[in-house]
Formats: C-alpha cells, structure tokens, sequence
C-alpha cells in the first residue's frame, strides 16, 4: 500500500524563516508582521492578535507611479507634489435660480455650486470669495505606499544602530490657499490617502517628500503612487 506524503503548510515554513531572519538578534520580542493580507502579532511563533482590514481595501485609480530609489547618504527624494498652491478658481457667489434661468439667488458663499454640492471653503472677502477648486480633468495624487530598506552597516562597515535607522518625511499641507509643511521621522513602512474624488482642494496632500538625514549610508525606497483626476461633471465620475 502506497503512503501518501503530505507537504509541509508553506504560509506556516515562510513564516517561521521571516521570524527568524527577523528576530535573529532578539528572541524575546514578539514581532508585527504583514502575511496573507493581515497584519499580526505574533509571540514566538504564534499569532496572538490579527487585523485583517485590508482585505477589504478598495480605492479608484486613473494613473501610477512605481518608485524604486537609492536616497544617497543627506539627500531628498520628491515622490510627488501636487502644486496646490497655483490651483485656485474664482468663482461667483450664488445658485442659479429655477425659476428664471441665467439669473442667481444668494446662497451660502461656501456652497458655489449649489446647496446639494460639495462644501468648498473659501478665502478672500465675502464681496470677492477665492475658491480653492480642482482644474477638471487633471491628475492628482491621492495616496502613497512607501517601504524603506535600511541597510545593516555604514560605508565604514560599522554596524548601523536600530536608532540610526530613520528618515525624515515631510508631508505638505495645502489650506485656504497658503502651505505648510510638517517633518517627522520615518522608520520602515508610511502610507496615505486623500478623498478619492472631490472638487476641494484642501481635502489633498500637496506634497511627499523623503530626506536621508544619514551621512554615513544610504537608503533604498520601493513604493506605489496612485493618482485620479479631477472632475467636476458629476454625470461623468473619474471613479
């Protein structure tokens, strides 16, 4: 009688050979890890807790961007900008009237495409608004997948410090027609989105951008770009 030989669970062999490449130099630690679509914890092995969201994750793409990039020891990689700055319509306060076509009534001066549009801030004066709209049928970024890899030693072979092992991601914001920016450190893993379709400007990141504060070693970048353009024609969504 023939034996019938089972394989090995492959997801349960790939797990154990990431587990321990990871925590090769600290065993005791229990360890945050992405398998099959779920984010774990797991403790020497076994799993002790699991988020399983992304499974559900859906979001409209027009366009992308696949990067894959050395940021040299000091210098700055711009993923994207999206120039929010130099995208603001002026449009006249009021809503068409019904009644009489071609005339308007006063509306609320945040609603310039009528009461069941999208709420749009505004800058400006009352008399003389600024509309900070999206130009119609134009890319934009909406979102972004980063994976950063750090590497073991510096130029001097010297063994890199977990503490080292961190850039600096500045996320620049757009409101009312004015820019910030904002700075904070970056380990391995970054995402962001924005509203998949809206005509506001403010409801978009302006800019990505990611610095190697390291002198003595350089940073590789792999991530993901998406884009969607703007639309302002309801009966003709870019999603």
């Amino acid at each position: 009688m023939a034996y019938i030989n089972f394989q090995d669970d492959p997801i349960a062999k790939r797990f154990n050979n990431s587990f321990a490449n990871l925590c090769a130099g600290d065993p005791t630690k229990k360890v945050l890890k992405l398998l099959d679509k779920c984010f774990n914890i797991y403790n020497k092995g076994q799993s002790e807790a699991g988020f399983c969201n992304l499974k559900d994750f859906i979001y409209p793409v027009d366009s992308y961007q696949i990067i894959n990039f050395e940021v040299c020891a000091g210098d700055t990689l711009s993923l994207f900008n999206n120039e929010l700055n130099i995208q603001i319509s002026m449009v006249s306060p009021g809503d068409p009237d019904p009644a009489h076509p071609g005339d308007f009534i006063s509306v609320d001066l945040n609603y310039p495409f009528g009461l069941s549009s999208e709420y749009i801030a505004y800058g400006g004066s009352e008399l003389s608004p600024e509309y900070y709209i999206l130009p119609n049928d134009k890319n934009f970024s909406r979102g972004c997948l980063l994976y950063i890899e750090y590497p073991k030693t510096d130029k001097n072979g010297e063994d890199i410090m977990p503490a080292n092992m961190s850039s600096t991601l500045t996320l620049g914001a757009f409101n009312n027609g004015s820019t910030s920016e904002i700075n904070f450190p970056i380990s391995q893993f970054f995402s962001n989105f924005s509203n998949p379709e809206t005509l506001n400007a403010n409801n978009l990141i302006n800019k990505i951008e990611l610095t190697n504060p390291n002198l003595n070693f350089s940073i590789k970048v792999s991530g993901l770009i998406v884009y969607l353009k703007s639309n302002n024609d309801p009966n003709n969504c870019a999603c």
